[in-house]
């Protein structure tokens, strides 16, 4: 590939967008991409592009640039006369170069964020944070066993919904969970709330400290509140959690919406609003359900 074509980013990632149409069939999507050079190509084909592609895409950089190789012969074929921005000579094709490159180059640079690029990309086809493929049959198991016990009951899973230990009891207010740091990482964590309140600030210090995959609360009145690690990751240490709580009352004490909820006593709808806000600065997905 000539060093130029990869000095325009956008063009490159255009090619990497028109290779995963082109694999899934959708060829007036990729040509009406080739010929506008424009991403508004992908909206009008999104929601069939997202449903085979949830199904059908394969998870390797080498593959996907294999496939826009093709793409772009096919387009040249095509489009007689027709100069591509990306057009080199007869023998370069687009596709993951076999020797090693020279260290932070640009064409290194390129393909290390294909690379990271497509785990992302996968997630995001599976819904925001990617654990809708989560087993949670164990997990509600316990649940059901352990919502309505007088006490703090507390289950660690594993990343394939696996009981990881035994369950850790606490007292009517609290539980105590520092002793299993161990556990915690890319854990699901969940836990029973007999006073039917939403999470502590301790629950989302901890959910952040031990890098926690996701954490649950359950309340004897049926409700299960969950924050889940996003994408990118946790933003925040769990010593930054209680200056997050803090800004965020600070932000919804202006807001009319959030009073208004307040003083009708809706406060399960408060506290998704509070927690919402809270799960942005700290880099989490929160759910109520």
């Amino acid at each position: 590939m000539d060093q130029k074509m990869l000095d325009d980013l956008g063009v490159a990632l255009m090619f990497v967008n028109l290779a995963i149409l082109a694999k899934h069939g959708l060829n007036k999507a990729a040509d009406k991409l080739i010929n506008s050079k424009n991403m508004s190509a992908l909206d009008s084909n999104w929601t069939a592009w997202k449903q085979q592609a949830k199904t059908n895409l394969n998870k390797t950089a080498g593959n996907i640039t294999d496939y826009a190789s093709d793409a772009l012969n096919r387009a040249k074929n095509r489009l007689p006369g027709s100069k591509l921005a990306m057009d080199g000579s007869p023998h370069v094709s687009f596709s993951k170069p076999t020797k090693p490159l020279p260290q932070n180059s640009r064409q290194q640079n390129f393909w290390k964020e294909t690379e990271a690029g497509k785990g992302d990309l996968a997630r995001k086809l599976d819904g925001g944070t990617g654990y809708d493929k989560y087993d949670y049959k164990k997990v509600e198991e316990v649940e059901n066993r352990i919502r309505h016990e007088s006490k703090e009951h507390g289950q660690f899973f594993d990343k394939d919904g696996n009981l990881i230990g035994d369950t850790v009891i606490g007292n009517e207010k609290a539980i105590d969970i520092s002793a299993y740091k161990d556990r915690g990482k890319d854990a699901v964590f969940t836990h029973n709330h007999p006073t039917n309140g939403p999470f502590s600030l301790e629950d989302m210090m901890v959910v952040v400290d031990f890098d926690m995959l996701e954490i649950r609360a359950i309340t004897p009145n049926g409700k299960t509140f969950s924050m889940a690690r996003g994408i990118d990751g946790w933003k925040v240490d769990g010593q930054s959690v209680p200056m997050v709580y803090r800004l965020v009352q600070e932000e919804l004490r202006a807001n009319v919406n959030f009073n208004k909820l307040y003083k009708e006593g809706r406060m399960d709808e408060a506290w998704d609003m509070f927690y919402t806000k809270v799960a942005e600065r700290i880099g989490g997905e929160y759910k109520r359900k």
